[in-house]
């Protein structure tokens, strides 16, 4: 079967993918569907339906479209590679290799494969394996900031902080926008104990991405580490309203209560991140400091 489709297709899926690549997700839905009714045995526009299906995080869905492309075409390597990225989103890494492997068979230059099996390699913590295929990755694409990005998480969990900075550095200047990359490179700033750069890039991720609670909460732990109790208050309380379950934001703001020797509250965060996570053991242990030194315990 060919992946390409039908002549009298080819609007419907030109018009897909320039939805798909605009992030129109739900037109570009449509429009690959209407390629699929005049085309039924088009690989590609499965596969790009499973993309946009993938954007939408709609991960079965998108995982049933490229199945179907690679029934369809079993040596088209992008179903293969997008499948992979898929599997990598639902945390089923030894598929989402198998399918990069299948990919690279078929096309020994696809940069996506390289960048989705690395980034795979990671999350099982063969770091080394993800190294060598994400810079594979950035070598057959120097523009290709998540694998910068992706190889900036191999380096930080290697304890290689100025790789892991530099790569992260890469991921921004290529894409100024990138959220991630700016809360990565924060959270190396802060391990290293660089707190304002540490501060700039969390306040960047914020600005970027708003609701990017994680980034709320480690800028109040840098706060907290200053001794900056209420900036860190400020912080924690921004990343409850975002996620009023989030229990490391409570014992964050708790700590910082205690920091400024406000115990009654420190102890109802405390007993809150025991409600909603009855097994925290560090909270367990700042919540008996607490009733300590409020003179709950002799």
């Amino acid at each position: 079967m060919t992946a390409l489709p039908q002549p009298e297709a080819f609007d419907d899926f030109n018009r897909a993918n320039a939805n798909k690549n605009m992030g129109n997700w739900d037109s570009a839905i449509a429009d690959y569907t209407a390629v699929l009714w005049k085309s039924p045995n088009d690989a590609a526009a499965y596969t790009g339906r499973g993309a946009a299906y993938s954007g939408k995080d709609e991960f079965d869905k998108a995982i049933a479209d490229y199945s179907q492309a690679v029934r369809l075409a079993p040596n088209f390597a992008p179903a293969y590679s997008e499948r992979g990225g898929a599997y990598i989103r639902k945390e089923m890494y030894d598929q989402a290799i198998v399918d990069c492997a299948r990919a690279l068979r078929l096309d020994a230059d696809d940069a996506r494969a390289y960048n989705s099996r690395g980034y795979a390699y990671y999350n099982k913590k063969d770091y080394d394996k993800a190294i060598a295929d994400l810079t594979q990755a950035v070598r057959l694409d120097a523009n290709f900031a998540e694998s910068y990005n992706h190889r900036g998480l191999v380096y930080a969990r290697k304890e290689n902080y100025s790789r892991a900075i530099a790569d992260y550095t890469q991921a921004v200047n290529l894409d100024p926008n990138y959220a991630e990359a700016y809360y990565n490179r924060a959270m190396v700033y802060a391990r290293k104990g660089g707190y304002d750069s540490a501060i700039a890039d969390f306040t960047q991720t914020i600005n970027l991405d708003p609701a990017y609670n994680l980034a709320y909460t480690n800028r109040g732990n840098v706060y907290f580490s200053r001794g900056e109790y209420d900036s860190a208050i400020a912080d924690y309380n921004q990343a409850i309203r975002l996620d009023p379950n989030f229990a490391i934001a409570y014992n964050g703001r708790g700590n910082a209560y205690a920091g400024k020797g406000d115990y009654d509250r420190a102890i109802a965060d405390y007993e809150t991140v025991l409600h909603i996570e009855p097994g925290y053991t560090a909270t367990k242990r700042n919540l008996e400091l607490a009733r300590r030194e409020r003179g709950d315990v002799r």
